[in-house]
């Protein structure tokens, strides 16, 4: 439907005329009063036309592919298919597990890696001695304890029964 704003179709309303839509005879009106709105429609037309040309010239150059040899190159397709999986998967067995176990040999051979030289752990070892003796000394104060302040050296039923009935 035509707006009294705008003077000629907008876009909607030429794609309406263009596919025969609900509002082409409205269009069609407006058309045979403008000639803009016409010559609007004719070069859309004729660029359709150029585009059905060239499409139609373009799918007229691809060679014909017959359905006979298409299926027989999907058929080889099919049966070369899991032939190239088992060849990659036979390389990869070939030179994959060779070069896995020369890396783990290679491993093995050089022995678990030290944390220190043999000289040096003695002195280690009597550093870590003495530091672990000043934690148990420090540990081990035999300071009074406050739980009988607390009263909590008791059960804890016989703490609360005691509690509850003194008070």
């Amino acid at each position: 439907m035509m707006t009294p704003e705008s003077t000629h179709l907008s876009n909607d309303q030429f794609t309406d005329l263009v596919l025969g839509g609900p509002l082409a005879g409205e269009c069609e009106a407006h058309l045979s009063q403008c000639e803009a709105c016409r010559d609007e429609l004719t070069k859309f037309k004729e660029s359709i036309g150029i585009f059905n040309v060239s499409s139609l010239a373009w799918s007229q150059q691809q060679p014909a592919r017959s359905l006979r040899a298409t299926a027989g190159r999907q058929a080889w397709r099919a049966v070369l298919t899991p032939i190239a999986w088992a060849l990659a998967a036979a390389l990869l067995i070939v030179v994959g597990l060779p070069a896995w176990n020369h890396d783990h040999q290679v491993l093995s051979a050089r022995g678990p890696a030290t944390a220190a030289a043999p000289d040096e752990s003695a002195v280690q070892i009597a550093q870590d001695n003495q530091l672990l003796e000043s934690v148990n000394v420090a540990l081990n104060t035999n300071d009074a304890s406050p739980l009988p302040e607390y009263r909590l050296l008791g059960s804890p039923r016989s703490t609360l029964r005691t509690d509850s009935r003194t008070r």
